[in-house]
């Protein structure tokens, strides 16, 4: 492949990366004005709001990953972001605040972890 064509795929990657993105804040921001100043399903929307960021994030590191060559790990990335997703149903369709309860308290929980405690 040709520089002039690489440049031309990596464009429209680019592109299609911007528009996800642009997407993923319209979200936010729509999310935002909607339950401004409710008291209801805080929590919910606040872990909805990190699961966006931690796929946006993914998208990137994918989109970089590419670029540099490195596609054969991808697929790592892209099981990461289907987590996300199916976290984010769960959420959605369940109790929302007990869901998201469960989903901050698990990172918080393997940051606690002491590796010697856990290998006794």
């Amino acid at each position: 492949m040709n520089f002039v064509t690489r440049h031309i795929i990596f464009r429209k990657y680019y592109i299609i990366h911007q528009k996800a993105l642009e997407f993923a804040v319209f979200v936010n921001e729509q999310s935002t004005k909607r339950h401004e100043g409710s008291k209801k399903n805080v929590l919910a929307r606040g872990c909805l709001f990190k699961i966006n960021e931690r796929n946006v994030v993914l998208h990137r590191s994918i989109l970089s990953l590419c670029e540099a060559g490195w596609a054969s790990v991808v697929p790592l990335h892209l099981r990461s972001m289907l987590d996300c997703f199916i976290n984010c149903i769960a959420i959605l369709n369940k109790d929302s605040e007990y869901m998201a309860f469960k989903f901050y308290t698990i990172d918080y929980l393997n940051g606690q972890l002491d590796p010697i405690k856990t290998k006794k």
